[in-house]
């Protein structure tokens, strides 16, 4: 693994650790990132009991006049911490910067996607 794809999982990996079963060894399995994707943290204001990584979800940004628009569609989950209302997604850099921008004025809601 490249040394640049473990500092992108760092702001991942205490959110994984809460999620999943810490082998009897004391090791944590590796995340991989694929090239080109980004891991991007957002605080979803509603309940998130429903969501588990793995899942596929819409991401709906909500304004200030609570509108909801789509910001992302089908997008992986690869982490949940439902004590702080936390979803770790799996995006492209695009997509990262996008919902980093929407994250410092606007809330955001997660939907389970379904393909039909």
């Amino acid at each position: 693994m490249q040394r640049s794809h473990k500092l992108a999982m760092l702001g991942t990996l205490a959110l994984l650790l809460s999620c999943s079963a810490i082998p009897p060894s004391g090791s944590v399995a590796a995340v991989q990132i694929p090239t080109g994707m980004r891991s991007v943290s957002i605080h979803v204001h509603e309940n998130i009991s429903f969501v588990a990584p793995g899942d596929r979800v819409n991401v709906l940004i909500i304004n200030k006049a609570q509108t909801r628009t789509i910001g992302l569609e089908n997008v992986i989950v690869m982490a949940v911490d439902q004590k702080v209302g936390v979803v770790t997604l799996l995006v492209s850099l695009e997509d990262a910067q996008r919902m980093t921008d929407a994250g410092k004025q606007r809330e955001f809601s997660v939907r389970l996607w379904k393909s039909n």
